[in-house]
């Protein structure tokens, strides 16, 4: 998808603002899903995250900022997400979006991408560990037409992923531009600012069918 838009959802009572944004991630069987997570992990997928480090831990701006990819048959959304008070939502978003720049500018050290990789194999044996756990993970498999391999290969991909292939990753699948916001708040208070974010912006009121 191209070209920045924004949904605006206005909110006239809210004393938060509420944003969403990214774009089109990968599906479930994309051959980069293990590379994708392992960077994903380092900018938003934890709590010591670059999102969380920036917008909760060091400004306050926030009690959590994270990002995530929905993998389904077709490639579903990637997505930043957070939160923060009206007074403080034009800052906050200016942030996000210069995470993600640092992120494509900067990429990750050899030390961040080896804490990653330590942190994801410590994180994905529990989530098998139990036999209803593992059923619905051979479910999931069979469903994607996936085999034992999405788990037994798991450690190898891991372990062979480098900080150039992090490079390619986060070129290819985080986006920095073209990005679609769905912003909810109050419109009186953030409005105009919002609207800097995208030049096709749209807006709508929380009481507007559907929303």
């Amino acid at each position: 998808m191209t070209g920045a838009r924004l949904l605006f959802i206005d909110k006239p009572d809210a004393t938060q603002t509420f944003f969403r944004f990214g774009n089109v991630g990968i599906a479930r069987n994309d051959p980069d899903r293990a590379a994708v997570d392992i960077v994903n992990t380092l900018f938003g997928g934890r709590f010591t995250s670059m999102l969380n480090t920036d917008l909760r831990i060091k400004s306050g701006l926030t009690y959590g900022a994270s990002s995530f990819f929905s993998r389904r048959v077709a490639p579903g959304p990637f997505a930043i997400t957070s939160f923060t008070k009206n007074a403080t939502t034009e800052k906050a978003l200016d942030m996000t979006l210069d995470v993600i720049k640092r992120l494509h500018e900067k990429g990750i050290t050899e030390a961040e991408l080896q804490s990653a990789k330590n942190y994801i194999k410590g994180q994905f044996p529990p989530t098998i560990e139990t036999s209803d756990a593992l059923a619905a993970t051979i479910a999931d498999l069979e469903f994607y037409g996936l085999d034992a391999s999405d788990i037994n290969d798991l450690y190898s991909k891991i372990d062979s992923m480098t900080v150039a292939t992090a490079q390619r990753v986060i070129n290819q699948y985080f986006p920095a531009d073209n990005l679609v916001f769905v912003v909810v708040g109050k419109a009186s208070e953030i409005e105009a600012s919002a609207k800097k974010y995208a030049p096709v912006f749209e807006k709508k009121s929380i009481t507007d069918p559907g929303y």
